[in-house]
């Protein structure tokens, strides 16, 4: 079962999706709570939401063989 608080929206994830698209302002209020709570999710996992995932690569279109 998914559920949201005390609420079961669905059983399996196809019923659970049903039920969020069946109720566009749930939808959008998950969304909101989940956009203004990334960075202590990104943080609950050893990750910062602020810095870059690795280091950047510099390339050009030289790089690459024309065929």
């Amino acid at each position: 079962w998914f559920s949201i608080g005390d609420e079961r929206i669905g059983q399996g994830r196809d019923s659970a999706k049903r039920y969020l698209e069946e109720h566009p302002a749930l939808t959008d209020e998950l969304e909101k709570k989940v956009r203004e709570n990334m960075d202590k999710l990104a943080l609950s996992r050893g990750k910062s939401a602020a810095k870059p995932a690795g280091k950047g690569v510099d390339v050009s279109a030289d790089d690459f063989d024309e065929t």
